[in-house]
């Protein structure tokens, strides 16, 4: 039998370090999330695995609508996932605009 948990658009998470809303969060629910709210260490909180994010890249680089892009946590930066093999430390999304 199948049990219901939750809809999926919210994860809980437990962080080993403090997390700030707007932190990208990896290994969250399906993959990738976000933190809408403050997260104190080892306490759970809600992060959302669903939807669409403004992300700064603080290299300005451009890319194109529907490219998929990648993110390594540690360092923040956006980057082409095309043709690059990733690694389960990065993160996945698409380009949105």
């Amino acid at each position: 039998m199948n049990t219901f948990l939750q809809p999926g658009v919210f994860a809980d998470h437990t962080p080993a370090a403090a997390v700030t809303a707007g932190d990208i969060i990896n290994n969250v629910g399906p993959g990738v999330g976000v933190a809408d709210n403050d997260i104190a260490a080892n306490e759970k909180g809600a992060v959302r695995c669903a939807g669409v994010y403004s992300v700064d890249n603080p290299d300005d680089t451009a890319f194109a609508t529907v490219q998929r892009l990648a993110m390594t946590p540690l360092t923040k930066k956006l980057l082409s996932a095309e043709p690059v093999i990733l690694t389960s430390d990065q993160l996945r999304g698409l380009c949105c605009r």
